[in-house]
């Protein structure tokens, strides 16, 4: 009796185990093939020259508008609110430069949601590329699951994927059309108002 427990024990335990093995979870740090594969790294340098360019583009914006503030500061400093009622320039200048700020804001605004998009665009060829490079992984190695690896408590290291499919990756993929994405008037106010 007792033999046949150990070797009903010993049955359910092998196939336990066939059965874990088979079920291979994998991990993939997804962070990691975007910022190390070639392709990552391209978008990158795009993005950042074309922040740079939107950079100057609001600073050349901001310029006037500082130069205003710096101007009416000086102008309106020995001034008390009485005597500045009364100086109906003064205060059309104030409004004045309270808009262009207003104006530069949304300016601003707009610009951050066009990087945004043009990043969300470039990226979206890597995302296209990078889900049968996964599949094929995991069908090579037998896994049902590929997890991201920021959503992992603890994984072993076999179970990382992600040197092979940054590999894969640059093998496919190493560039792809980083344009700038400008968003209509129209939209930007829109979203800016969600």
């Amino acid at each position: 009796m007792f033999v046949r427990i150990a070797a009903l024990t010993a049955a359910i335990f092998i196939t336990f185990v066939s059965v874990a093995s088979a079920q291979q979870v994998l991990t993939l740090n997804r962070e990691r093939v975007l910022t190390e594969s070639a392709v990552g790294k391209h978008i990158a340098t795009r993005i950042e020259a074309i922040g740079a360019q939107i950079d100057q583009e609001l600073a050349a914006q901001r310029a006037p508008i500082e130069q205003e503030g710096q101007r009416l500061n000086a102008e309106t400093q020995a001034l008390t609110s009485e005597s500045l009622q009364q100086r109906p320039d003064l205060m059309q200048r104030i409004q004045d430069l309270q808009t262009q700020g207003q104006e530069f804001q949304r300016a601003q605004q707009k610009a951050i949601r066009e990087l945004q998009a043009t990043e969300a665009q470039a990226l979206r060829p890597v995302g296209e590329a990078l889900q049968p490079i996964i599949s094929s992984v995991a069908e090579e190695r037998g896994a049902l699951v590929v997890l991201n690896q920021g959503n992992v408590v603890y994984s072993a290291n076999s179970t990382d994927v992600t040197a092979d499919v940054i590999s894969r990756l640059d093998a496919q993929l190493t560039t792809v059309d980083v344009t700038r994405v400008r968003l209509p008037e129209q939209q930007a106010a829109q979203a800016q108002q969600q």
